[in-house]
């Protein structure tokens, strides 16, 4: 019974990143910045709540950005859409509220994309995508300190608990 609880007790130790990482931006509210058409200029700004809301711009081209779990999904609609040069024309996805640590992009087109501790924006400076096209965020956060000791201090708890019955 002894070796059975050593188990159970490690595999919940070796588990602890992987539950802690697991939806970053559930729940996370933001704002989504459209900047156009110089990076110091905002064209429009939408709040939001992750995973529930999907933002919707209201300009010109109807680009959907779905975000949730540790994703950023930008769609475009069935028409074409161009965009006009300049020093920053695109999204800025803020979550002042993580620790963004890594960004992977996927995209069907080339646009140049970056991040910081809070921030996640697209450039689509120049381009005209087709009908269709997407940009993906995969997000990587570090988990806050007070969560992870919260947890282990349960998993600690419960060995505790089982030890002591084991002992009596």
């Amino acid at each position: 019974m002894r070796k059975l609880v050593k188990v159970l007790l490690v595999l919940a130790v070796c588990s602890l990143p992987m539950i802690a990482s697991a939806g970053v931006l559930d729940g996370q509210s933001g704002t989504l910045y459209y900047y156009y058409p110089s990076f110091g200029s905002v064209y429009t700004a939408d709040a939001f709540t992750a995973p529930t809301t999907v933002v919707t711009l209201t300009y010109g081209p109807d680009l959907q950005n779905v975000i949730g779990g540790n994703t950023i999904f930008i769609t475009f609609g069935n028409i074409g859409y161009s965009f006009t040069p300049a020093s920053f024309n695109g999204e800025d996805f803020n979550f002042p509220g993580l620790n963004i640590t890594s960004v992977v992009y996927m995209s069907n087109f080339t646009s140049t994309w970056g991040w910081d501790a809070q921030d996640v924006w697209v450039n689509w400076q120049g381009l005209t995508p087709g009908a269709n096209s997407f940009v993906s965020f995969q997000i990587g956060t570090t988990p806050e300190p007070g969560s992870m000791i919260l947890l282990g201090s349960g998993v600690l708890g419960i060995a505790g608990l089982l030890r002591r019955k084991l002992n009596i």
